[in-house]
């Protein structure tokens, strides 16, 4: 299986790869669950969910050999807490960002119209103006969703509370203003094309705090 590696900087990766197989003992060979994790995958009846999720765990156990997922009301960390975790799936393929400082990931196939029907549910009036075709609507979702991933806050909404203040094709960037009850958080993003994916990866060492 193919892991495509990209180095953002020293001390934070992307891992990504296909789901590593159809069928899921495949997957699970010489993969040991938790009993979280074992417990989540008993009540998810979905079969590409399923294989996403052990394929996200096989991932895990390649690039970070003895890592383990655990979840903190629903949201990934390690259990060694020995760096910051932010996971993500679509279709065929898993994505994992390691990294020092708090980092969000998402992924999104881009072979469908399904972000760009659903645009104005997370499109706000002054970002109108960058949504010139679909692809340009995945990147906005993706960055949008890494930056929900990042800030962990609940009630974020997408299309209220993340604006997007400027969107570099060919640098291949975003700049970001969170705005969410007094708090205001400026953020930078990368986005990336690999395969049929947008890639969008978000991070920061400053201190989010819990409204």
């Amino acid at each position: 299986m193919i892991i495509k590696k990209i180095d953002i900087d020293e001390n934070t990766k992307i891992y990504i790869s296909k789901v590593f197989s159809s069928k899921e003992n495949d997957i699970l060979e010489g993969l040991r669950l938790t009993d979280l994790e074992n417990d989540i995958l008993s009540k998810a009846s979905n079969k590409n969910y399923r294989l996403q999720f052990l394929s996200v765990r096989k991932l895990l156990s390649i690039v970070s050999k003895g890592s383990r997922i655990s979840y903190n009301n629903g949201i990934p960390f390690l259990v060694d807490e020995s760096r910051n975790i932010s996971i993500s799936h679509t279709a065929n393929y898993v994505g994992i960002a390691l990294s020092d400082v708090n980092v969000g990931l998402d992924i999104q196939n881009i072979d469908t119209d399904r972000i760009y029907r659903i645009r104005d549910k997370f499109i706000n009036e002054g970002e109108e103006e960058f949504i010139k075709d679909r692809s340009c609507a995945n990147i906005i979702w993706t960055s949008k969703e890494a930056i929900y991933k990042l800030m962990k806050i609940k009630g974020l909404s997408l299309k209220d509370n993340i604006i997007i203040k400027s969107f570099d094709k060919k640098e291949k960037t975003c700049q970001a203003i969170v705005r969410f009850k007094g708090l205001e958080f400026m953020l930078y993003l990368n986005y990336f094309f690999y395969g049929n994916n947008v890639i969008s990866l978000v991070k920061t060492n400053k201190y989010i705090p819990k409204k």
